[in-house]
């Protein structure tokens, strides 16, 4: 039932690899492409990718996560309460038109302080995502956010367009 569906959940040590994740819209290049691995969600209210707690050892490459609605939608959603999630590789994806690319939120009863660590970002592109291209509500340790690029739309109501949003962070 779609109208059920929240996201994929992501098992530990998957990879989900895509031929070429990196595309161009910009008007100055003669030829506009989407790229040749690409995911479409449809739908709001929902992640297209999910991590839970104990997760371990995901590498996601070459692909790119299209939401068709910016409506509460999510690339990738990763939640837990207690039992952190680590070691996740994001490498040459790109996440557009989300309300958040990358949504990483601990749940209330433990007052949002699960931990979601050592992320890599590397060569990702963040285009046009409402709320914020990188979204983080967590506890977290060694992020490292390298040769990404972000093209925020503008801000507006209802509408952050921020590129990266920490709430907290440990180190």
């Amino acid at each position: 039932n779609s109208a059920n569906f929240k996201g994929i959940t992501l098992p530990s040590g998957i990879v989900i690899q895509g031929l070429n994740g990196l595309h161009t819209g910009a008007s100055t290049n003669n030829a506009i492409s989407k790229s040749a691995s690409r995911i479409v969600l449809n739908g709001t209210n929902r992640a297209l990718f999910r991590i839970g707690e104990c997760t371990e050892k995901v590498t996601i490459r070459d692909i790119e996560l299209y939401g068709i609605s910016n409506e509460n939608t999510y690339g990738i959603e990763a939640i837990g309460a207690y039992t952190s999630s680590q070691d996740f590789y994001f490498e040459r994806v790109v996440f557009n038109n989300f309300f958040r690319g990358i949504y990483a939120h601990g749940l209330t009863q433990t007052d949002y302080n699960w931990q979601f660590d050592y992320i890599k970002i590397n060569h990702c592109r963040f285009i046009y995502n409402r709320d914020a291209g990188v979204y983080c509500r967590v506890r977290n340790s060694d992020w490292k956010i390298e040769d990404s690029f972000f093209a925020n739309p503008k801000k507006q109501a209802g509408q952050n367009a921020d590129s990266i949003f920490f709430w907290h962070s440990a180190m």
